[in-house]
């Protein structure tokens, strides 16, 4: 995520909006507690920050 501030600030905000923390540098999507958000996890990376998440934004 190196050069990518606005996919880390959105994911920082999606983890926050759901009481999530991440006290570790990885993000381990296959921990219960990250299953919920997977998938709006993924596309955020794949397709950029907060418009990716405003679009995925169904939960």
């Amino acid at each position: 995520m190196a050069g990518r501030p606005d996919v880390i600030w959105a994911l920082m905000n999606l983890l926050a909006s759901h009481g999530l923390s991440n006290r570790s540098p990885v993000l381990d999507l296959r921990k219960r507690r990250m299953s919920v958000l997977a998938g709006t996890v993924m596309g955020v990376v794949r397709h950029g920050g907060t418009d990716a998440l405003a679009a995925r934004h169904t939960f």
